[in-house]
């Protein structure tokens, strides 16, 4: 490429050498002393023309020659009334009988070299300054978009963890940008390989072990049938367990899809969304004395996705419910400033480690403590619900025991 490059400014450069060679013969330019010696011409006509006035026969003169091209002299000759030379500037007195006086420079008819040997000079040393010009220009140019085709290649072959802005530090700005956009790619790509990666291997774990549990159970069903039984309740819920993990995966792969392409929200009331899911949440914790109340603004109104919020939502109330100590409640708590909303949902069970709350919405996270937790996507869907609705989530501990998980909504999402 820097070859190419660099064939492309010399290119041009002997293009402008041949243009001005052209020129020179085409403009059939004198050599030095020629030049010279017109420029002696009208000085040595005045001359002549003094001392014919004074009565001095000048055809008797010898040739005058020019001083540094004794090649070149003038001569002084007479010629009819009809010639071109009479009426040029050259012409001395004219005679009675209607003849010229003229002056007349006689010179070798110059050679091909000495037309050009003015300009040869020049031409030589523009030749060397440009081809230095044409390595230093295509060496700053072409060595960054180099560093950075170099960069693509490594993205190209899976190796996203190389970086280019560290050798584009003496390049131009727009190189160091661009650069610096190269290195931004790498590292989202480095990501979500690395996502990609950790996703693979939880699904594979989350999956084989009810699958695991399922097939323990048929081997037993077949030596031991009359135990069918005592084992559907677990056969029941590891199915349960299944469903509800592929739905939630597909749920968390669509949300992500989504947040690459526009989304079609309308209006929405979230109390119509939150009465369903608290009344589902009150009969499923039933068992274990657990109730969940609203509190707080009647009348919830934004523009958004219900099916999204719906998701969000319910996955964040039935985490507290799941958590929360028996015999106690879930509090949702709706509360609106400036234009923008928030839901808050706690509950009464242990909380979770600081080091733990960052981690809570990452896909399949779980905290060591955690004995009742689900397969970890629940927060993860949440979160990526309410970011397609440019809001945002908290996640704290509350002073008395808890988790307080708090959802933030604009009435409008931003365009």
């Amino acid at each position: 490429m820097i070859a190419r490059f660099f064939s492309y400014i010399l290119g041009a450069i002997v293009l402008n050498i041949v243009v001005v060679l052209a020129l020179v013969l085409l403009l059939d330019l004198p050599p030095p002393g020629n030049g010279r010696a017109k420029g002696a011409q009208p000085y040595l006509l005045e001359l002549l023309k003094k001392a014919h006035d004074e009565g001095t026969d000048v055809t008797t003169l010898q040739p005058v020659a020019i001083p540094g091209d004794p090649s070149v002299a003038f001569v002084v000759r007479q010629v009819a009334a009809q010639s071109e030379a009479c009426s040029a500037n050259q012409t001395i007195a004219v005679q009675a009988d209607g003849d010229c006086l003229v002056i007349d420079m006689i010179a070798p008819t110059p050679r091909l070299f000495a037309r050009i040997e003015s300009v040869i000079l020049p031409l030589a040393i523009g030749i060397l300054v440009s081809i230095l010009a044409a390595i230093l220009l295509a060496k700053r140019f072409l060595q960054p978009v180099q560093v950075i085709a170099d960069g693509l290649d490594e993205l190209a072959a899976g190796r996203f963890d190389q970086r280019v802005s560290g050798r584009l530090t003496r390049s131009d700005r727009s190189f160091r940008k661009l650069g610096a956009l190269v290195d931004e790619a790498s590292g989202r790509l480095q990501r979500l390989n690395r996502d990609r990666e950790r996703l693979f291997h939880d699904i594979s774990h989350e999956i084989r072990s009810p699958l695991a549990r399922l097939q323990v159970a048929l081997g037993i069903v077949r030596r031991s049938p009359a135990r069918i039984d005592g084992l559907l309740p677990q056969l029941e819920a590891d199915i349960e367990r299944m469903d509800r993990l592929i739905d939630e995966i597909l749920m968390l792969a669509r949300i992500d899809g989504s947040s690459h392409q526009p989304m079609d929200f309308g209006p929405i009331d979230l109390l119509d969304i939150l009465d369903p899911i608290i009344a589902d949440a009150n009969f499923e914790g039933a068992e274990r004395s657990v109730t969940c109340r609203y509190e707080g603004i009647d009348g919830i109104h934004i523009d958004g996705s219900a099916e999204l919020i719906y998701r969000a939502l319910e996955n964040v109330i039935r985490n507290a419910m799941r958590h929360t100590d028996e015999s106690t409640e879930v509090v949702v708590a709706g509360s609106e400033e400036g234009g923008t909303y928030s839901i808050t949902v706690r509950d009464h069970g242990p909380g979770a480690a600081e080091d733990d709350l960052i981690h809570l919405t990452e896909p399949f996270y779980r905290a060591n403590s955690d004995t009742r937790s689900g397969a970890g996507l629940g927060l993860a869907i949440a979160l990526h619900a309410t970011h397609l609705h440019h809001g945002s989530i908290s996640i704290s501990n509350e002073p008395h025991g808890g988790l307080c998980v708090c959802l933030t909504l604009p009435r409008r999402p931003a365009d």
